[in-house]
């Protein structure tokens, strides 16, 4: 995040606001897809429903 300080750097916001409205609209089998997806490339990282809210 090349010294973001992440709460504050709006590109972020909105990238963290544009990415939950998105994510909203998957279905359980997209998500559970995204799910693998970001376990792929991060590891073990579970979204849990508080984090889309």
């Amino acid at each position: 995040l090349n010294k973001h300080i992440t709460p504050k750097c709006l590109a972020i916001i909105r990238l963290k606001r544009k990415h939950t409205s998105l994510f909203k609209e998957f279905t359980k089998k997209q998500a559970a897809e995204l799910q693998e997806i970001i376990n792929e490339a991060f590891g073990i990282c579970e979204i849990h429903k508080k984090q889309v809210l």
